[in-house]
């Protein structure tokens, strides 16, 4: 009944940003008004060919979603990178992805790391996150879990819930931190009530073998299908189990 595995997809800021409205050329304005993109994409490109990091990084998201313009990785790409190179953030982790996905440029972990570096440093919780798994795949780095525990928490405290999860793990099996089942339950409820199946099934596995937490039967089931409700399948399972053996 134990399935305590890594989350390793990547959060891209393309869809996570936090963006300004200062003009048309605005990330909320692109996504709602698409009738308009044409007009919408003509603006971004003014604003990104005078320097506007902000502009650059939204006319590249217009060319990766295909908004506007035939969706082009390699355009999208370039104008994300002269964002990144301007120090913008959101900018910086995408192109993170684009490198780690091998989208509109050639595929480099290493790449990938040094932009997600860069954008975690300036505190996006999403490419914390993303260097944590760097971290804990070996790929672009040396494998550290360590390291991947430290930006972890740092996503974690900013409530992306796949960084939680990914903390609980590693408390949960003593990887780069000391093994503490309480912190596990801690972070694992904490995406598990923001929908996250894979910590609600650990949480129930805790609340099984009360570890962390006091033993309750009848709780551990109550997260099993709750997770099952969600789609993992190993919840299910486990909650058909501990109804047979009822």
């Amino acid at each position: 009944m134990k399935i305590k595995s890594l989350c390793f997809a990547a959060v891209m800021s393309f869809f996570a940003a936090d963006f300004a409205q200062a003009s048309v050329c605005d990330f909320n304005v692109i996504q709602t008004q698409r009738t308009d993109a044409s007009y919408i994409f003509n603006v971004c490109k003014r604003e990104a060919q005078a320097g506007n990091a902000e502009a650059q990084f939204n006319l590249g998201f217009m060319y990766f979603s295909g908004i506007g313009v035939k969706q082009n990785f390699k355009d999208a790409a370039k104008w994300v990178r002269k964002s990144a190179e301007r120090g913008y953030a959101q900018a910086q982790d995408s192109l993170g992805v684009m490198y780690s996905q091998g989208r509109g440029v050639q595929q480099s972990y290493a790449e990938g790391a040094k932009w997600f570096r860069k954008a975690a440093q300036q505190g996006l919780a999403g490419a914390q996150y993303n260097l944590g798994t760097m971290y804990t795949q070996g790929r672009g780095v040396r494998q550290n879990f360590t390291e991947a525990a430290k930006w972890f928490r740092k996503s974690a405290e900013q409530n992306v819930a796949e960084a939680q999860y990914n903390l609980g793990v590693l408390y949960d099996e003593g990887m780069g931190v000391r093994q503490d089942y309480s912190q596990a339950a801690r972070w694992y409820k904490l995406a598990a009530d923001q929908g996250h199946a894979e910590a609600q099934n650990n949480l129930g596995l805790l609340f099984n073998s009360g570890l962390g937490v006091p033993m309750d039967t009848g709780t551990a089931m109550s997260w099993f299908a709750i997770s099952c409700r969600n789609g993992y399948k190993v919840a299910c399972d486990n909650y058909a189990k501990m109804n047979n053996m009822r």
